[in-house]
């Protein structure tokens, strides 16, 4: 409804560049997320009550309250029709995270290759979220 906006600014630039995330609300409050990195995903709960970012971790910012629940293990979050927020790992797995509770892997990924350690940070990007067919129902296959 635009009464709340995600909003990083890049803090420094190297082999990976790092932002620092806020959530800004229209009447002037603001809640500072942490350190992130330049892929950032913001995910809308379908009512309004949540908003879910994802930069390397994942915060979950409830509404109007701007209070924070983060999950280190978790980015790239995707709200599904029907409200279950999904999200991912590191290497790709999908999951769904429960308002309250532990999240519950619901696919696994298969193995990454190992990455050249000669190529640094470049190329350390979060996947991508889990997205929606037409009915609703989640495609947790990472895009080839």
């Amino acid at each position: 409804d635009g009464s709340v906006a995600v909003f990083h600014v890049i803090d420094s630039c190297g082999d990976l560049c790092h932002t620092f995330l806020y959530v800004l609300a229209r009447d002037g409050r603001r809640q500072e997320l942490g350190d992130g990195v330049v892929d950032v995903v913001s995910a809308w709960r379908p009512d309004g009550k949540e908003v879910a970012i994802g930069s390397g971790q994942l915060w979950l910012v409830s509404l109007p309250d701007l209070g924070v629940r983060a999950i280190a293990e978790l980015t790239a979050p995707a709200y599904a029709p029907d409200g279950a927020l999904y999200a991912r790992n590191q290497d790709g797995s999908a999951f769904v995270v429960p308002a309250a509770g532990n999240p519950k892997q619901v696919w696994k990924a298969k193995p990454a290759p190992e990455p050249d350690p000669e190529a640094g940070d470049f190329g350390a990007e979060d996947p991508p979220p889990v997205t929606f067919d037409s009915s609703g129902k989640p495609k947790l296959a990472l895009p080839n």
